[in-house]
């Protein structure tokens, strides 16, 4: 089966759904399949371009448009592209700032029935709409957000509609838009080729993995508070290994846990990884992974995956003792105290979830 990914950029590790998308598409061609993919609003390139990405050395096809360049020339190169590669199935990855800088792709369904017309359409919502609550501007972007999104399903009447968590389905369900679960897959694949070049830290400390996004506004202060406090009552050196882009908050995150903890803490500033080298360290540097994730969202966390695929302990800092976790992959090493978390002794080896979830994507396709 032909299947055409659509996405809103492709940079390799700066793009969650890009990373999934490129993953997905070299395990779909591993298993026999095609698959291609086209990012439509791509921040990263300049004008269109197409190449050739690769996912543990299997080629995929991409063709990526910077977001400036006019909808009429994007709309044209995309369906000689799509002509070209005749998809059976075209999989919308849907997330709406990644369409649209506000969040409001209001001319998406248009654009995406000139693309290609002669095939099912399947749809993956990663995101859907603000929580409608709050300030006032809020609230009327979450209304827009499940208008467009109503209306994206009703002219683009896809065959197959999936959301990664059961909270989505439900929200969806409300709507009355009926969907699938398709649990995620780590965005980190699992190395054997071990990077030896970032893991120069003390063997005998605690060792704290935060990879991704900087840590920002509540969230950066509850998470410094814990670290402080674990710091403080644990009674052994500490190590925080930071692989993130340079920004303003991780400036500020930096600074603030410098001022607040005593010498025996330390920050390891590793700045952008590859994924070899991130790999290596949930393997073999790290202690414990901490996870920005809202307890009910972790199944569509793709790096707090990624640290449970490598057998790497998840400590979640908004996670309460006493709340459900809607969430049963490697329960066993998720944590909400970081005490406990940086206590457990048995490691586990890793387990990969994508060929299964590729297995089930493409039966799900096929009962149509």
């Amino acid at each position: 089966m032909k299947i055409l990914f659509l996405s809103g950029s492709l940079e390799v590790g700066k793009d969650g759904v890009g990373d999934y998308c490129r993953r997905l598409s070299g395990e779909l061609i591993r298993i026999g399949h095609n698959a291609k993919i086209i990012a439509l609003n791509d921040n990263f390139v300049n004008n269109s371009i197409r190449e050739v990405h690769l996912d543990r050395e299997t080629p995929i096809d991409v063709l990526r448009f910077s977001s400036t360049i006019s909808r009429n020339e994007k709309i044209q190169i995309a369906h000689n592209f799509a002509v070209e590669f005749k998809p059976d199935y075209i999989s919308l990855q849907f997330v709406p700032y990644a369409y649209q800088s506000r969040g409001l792709p209001y001319q998406l369904v248009n654009d995406l029935k000139k693309i290609y017309k002669c095939c099912n359409w399947h749809i993956m919502f990663h995101e859907l709409w603000l929580e409608n609550r709050g300030a006032l501007k809020q609230r009327i972007i979450s209304i827009l957000q499940q208008k467009i999104i109503a209306t994206l399903v009703r002219k683009i009447k896809p065959s197959v509609i999936n959301v990664s968590i059961k909270k989505n389905q439900n929200k969806l369900t409300q709507n009355g838009i009926s969907s699938s679960i398709l649990e995620l897959f780590g965005n980190i694949p699992v190395t054997s080729d071990i990077s030896h070049d970032c893991l120069v830290t003390n063997s005998d400390s605690i060792k704290l993995l935060y990879f991704g996004v900087s840590p920002r506004a509540d969230f950066r202060d509850v998470l410094i508070n814990k670290i402080v406090e674990f710091v403080y009552g644990i009674g052994v050196s500490c190590e925080l290994l930071l692989a993130t882009n340079e920004n303003l908050d991780k400036t500020i995150f930096v600074q603030k846990l410098l001022e607040l903890i005593p010498d025996k803490f330390k920050i390891i500033d590793l700045g952008f990884l590859e994924e070899k080298d991130l790999s290596s360290i949930m393997q073999y540097g790290a202690t414990v992974g901490i996870a920005r994730s809202e307890p009910d969202l972790l199944g569509k966390s793709g790096s707090a995956i990624s640290m449970l695929e490598h057998g790497l302990p998840v400590w979640l800092p908004k996670l309460n003792g006493n709340d459900l976790l809607d969430f049963d992959f490697r329960r066993e090493i998720i944590y909400s105290n970081l005490y406990e978390a940086v206590r457990r002794i048995e490691k586990l080896g890793p387990e990969e979830r994508l060929s299964n979830i590729a297995v089930q994507f493409m039966a799900q396709l096929k009962t149509i």
